[in-house]
């Protein structure tokens, strides 16, 4: 199975995790159950989430990937469960940028989980993308930003209320949005090795 130019990174995960990523791409609603058992054994303590041999991350953004594929509303108990997680929920910061990287990393993975949310069908979901608008930390406000126009459609700037009065006259909620995107992107690999051997000749 090839990964090329976008998560997962081989050779820094545990192996199970290799093997979530694969199942994230069947989008079959049999993997909710895997996904349950996956955050049910999840009590991370605070520097677990500085552990890289735990690889906790990994875990987190596997299982959100795979729901937002699906796009199942089947999923959202798991990733609500997720987000509830301590040290994966309320992380927004309106700050400036912070010196500990890792607190940015957390919110960086509330926003995988809201973003998988969203296209399962919860409000909550949209809710906290609208909050990340407003993020202090310019990257994370952006993907919140970006992710809400392309669920949306709509091209309203970095304004949370705009974004709220939309949210509650649209109710986008009540469809399902799953992400159509392929991970290995390039679709002619063999023509490609056989420019190479001309460019050798």
């Amino acid at each position: 199975m090839m990964y090329v130019q976008l998560p997962p990174d081989h050779g820094a995960m545990p192996d199970v995790v290799y093997l979530l990523y694969s199942l994230a791409q069947t989008r079959d609603s049999r993997s909710i159950a895997v996904w349950q058992r996956v955050v049910d054994l999840m009590q991370p303590k605070e520097e677990d989430f500085t552990d890289t041999w735990l690889g906790l991350y990994y875990y987190v953004d596997a299982v959100s990937q795979g729901a937002e594929r699906l796009g199942d509303r089947g999923a959202i108990p798991v990733l609500e469960q997720l987000h509830r997680i301590p040290y994966l929920y309320s992380q927004m910061s309106t700050s400036t940028p912070q010196s500990d990287y890792f607190l940015e990393r957390r919110a960086m993975f509330e926003l995988v989980i809201a973003r998988a949310l969203a296209r399962c069908g919860s409000r909550l979901g949209y809710e906290v993308l609208i909050q990340y608008v407003s993020d202090g930390r310019s990257l994370l406000a952006k993907q919140a930003l970006q992710q809400l126009r392309l669920l949306s459609g709509q091209t309203f700037d970095k304004v949370p209320e705009r974004w709220g009065i939309w949210l509650d006259t649209e109710q986008p909620y009540h469809q399902t949005h799953p992400l159509q995107l392929e991970l290995d992107i390039e679709t002619d690999s063999e023509s490609i090795l056989r420019t190479c051997e001309v460019k050798k000749v």
